[in-house]
């Protein structure tokens, strides 16, 4: 059974959260718990009370749209989704789920190529390289195709135990619908491989034998530039990155230009835990 929590706003890219998540992970042996978060604005303490409970019944009359939304449009997932109102701080509310609720995946929707996407992922750096669970953030205008090209982002560093178990999850999570599955790096110009980075290679490749992957060394002065030709090049639908401190990801999420993160705006990113 996995666990995925969907975050939602009910606005339109809601509906790209919920129908993609239904695409990746079916309908069986998986729970969908779609979550809307409210917070009151600072007011004076007389009002407070109100705006919350008109901010609560919002919420509740929002999540019960979708619920019937999902009844008419998916009436084969209608018994494996529920709702939850949660009042509090984003990020801090679906810290809190996560682990009240034993979530295996938090999946989300966000605008592409605007302003409010790049300040997202500025303020929500924490969010998706958290290093405690997985994050899939799906751009509101991307239709994920029935078989899928995805790449796998690893700075070849050696595989911990946990690292081992993701590569399990992947294989599991993706196996229906993977097409062609990438495992690329980023290296200096002219700089090569050292026999540890060969090691890890070859043990990437054997642990995800089932999916015949294909190994991509991207030469580029920028980690951002590089990945960014490879998306393009291999027209890959999803790409996976681990969110270790001072890896490919960390460096990314570090990269105040916007044009280069604009990888992380136009296919899906899932970054797993450390």
């Amino acid at each position: 059974m996995i666990n995925i929590l969907i975050p939602i706003d009910f606005s339109p890219k809601t509906k790209t959260a919920i129908s993609s998540a239904f695409h990746l992970f079916g309908s069986e042996n998986v729970k969908y718990t779609l979550v809307n978060t409210y917070y009151e604005p600072q007011a004076a303490s007389g009002m407070l009370i109100n705006i919350k409970d008109i901010l609560h019944k919002d919420s509740l009359d929002g999540l019960k749209k979708e619920m019937e939304w999902i009844k008419e449009t998916y009436p084969v997932q209608e018994n494996n989704c529920s709702s939850i109102s949660h009042y509090g701080d984003f990020r801090v509310s679906i810290d809190a789920l996560v682990k009240k609720l034993n979530i295996d995946l938090v999946m989300m929707s966000t605008e592409p190529k605007t302003d409010w996407h790049h300040k997202f992922l500025n303020n929500h750096r924490g969010l998706i390289s958290n290093h405690t669970y997985p994050v899939m953030i799906i751009p509101s205008d991307y239709k994920l195709s029935k078989k899928l090209s995805l790449a796998y982002a690893s700075d070849l560093s050696p595989l911990s135990a946990h690292n081992e178990e993701q590569l399990e999850w992947i294989k599991n999570a993706f196996k229906s619908v993977c097409s062609k599955f990438h495992v690329a790096t980023v290296q200096k110009q002219n700089k090569p491989h050292s026999d540890v980075e060969i090691e890890v290679r070859n043990e990437l490749l054997n642990k995800l034998s089932e999916f015949k992957p294909v190994f991509n060394s991207l030469a580029d002065d920028t980690i951002s530039n590089a990945i960014n030709k490879f998306i393009e090049t291999e027209n890959i639908d999803v790409l996976i990155m681990t969110a270790r401190r001072h890896n490919l990801l960390d460096k990314l999420l570090n990269n105040s230009n916007t044009k280069e993160m604009a990888l992380l705006c136009n296919i899906p990113l899932l970054v797993l835990p450390e």
